[in-house]
């Protein structure tokens, strides 16, 4: 499994957060939403985006950057130090 996809089901799924994407040309570009289908759809549109994450009181609990050319499923380049983000990077990438 891709790992930004991996990211994107944990944080809607489990964290119960909507997900903007962001192609960074154009601030009307940008897409929210809490449909997996959606989201990862949006963020494999074009080569990179950063992905930024918001509780149910829309405050941003973190935010990843994903790179589409990069192999081995790290399209996750970088994240936000959190909790939820360093757990959930635990679980994918070191267990």
């Amino acid at each position: 499994m891709k790992a930004h996809l991996n990211l994107i089901k944990h944080a809607i799924k489990e964290m119960d957060f909507s997900i903007t994407v962001d192609w960074g040309e154009n601030d009307n570009d940008a897409i929210k939403s809490k449909s997996i289908k959606e989201v990862f759809e949006a963020s494999e549109a074009c080569d990179d985006c950063h992905l930024f994450f918001y509780d149910n009181q829309s405050n941003q609990q973190g935010w990843a950057y994903i790179v589409l050319g990069n192999d081995g499923g790290d399209e996750v380049s970088d994240f936000a130090v959190c909790d939820w983000l360093n757990d959930w990077a635990d679980r994918v990438y070191w267990n």
